[in-house]
């Protein structure tokens, strides 16, 4: 079994002026189980992106699984994104998309994306795989190879 520990600490100033201050402590245990755990920067990545609360996110994901581009893409409806655009703040219900996948498809995947993407600018955020199951990353790896089944 491994454990990951985390926290984190903000503090800042709302939009009525008040100060907030929030903290996060906690843990997550993986099991060894499956293959064991493989710690330290890895090849495997998470991209994140959103999508507009009525589009088709199932026919995104099953196009980049289908390209191999991605391993498994795992969508959440029903969030709300505040953000700054053009001046002006915006509020919105979108999809969140978490795509798992390897270091070398990013610039690929980016690509694919933004041409499937109705956003002008589409969030695009990779985030660093630090550690997970051996045997899942290992399937995040063949699933994204070229030429597998």
């Amino acid at each position: 079994m491994l454990l990951l520990a985390f926290g984190w600490e903000w503090s800042g100033e709302m939009s009525d002026g008040a100060t907030k201050e929030f903290s996060a402590v906690g843990a997550v245990a993986i099991s060894s189980a499956t293959g064991g755990p493989e710690m330290g920067k890895t090849d495997c990545v998470v991209m994140c992106t959103t999508l507009p609360a009525g589009a088709d996110a199932a026919a995104l994901a099953k196009t980049l699984v289908g390209e191999r581009l991605a391993a498994c893409v795992t969508t959440r409806p029903g969030i709300r994104s505040v953000y700054r655009w053009r001046g002006a703040i915006e509020e919105d219900e979108e999809q969140q998309v978490l795509i798992k996948t390897t270091a070398d498809r990013v610039e690929s995947l980016g690509d694919r994306i933004r041409e499937l993407h109705p956003y002008e600018v589409p969030e695009l955020l990779v985030l660093p795989v630090i550690g997970g199951d051996g045997a899942y990353l290992e399937w995040v790896r063949a699933c994204t190879a070229d030429g597998a089944p």
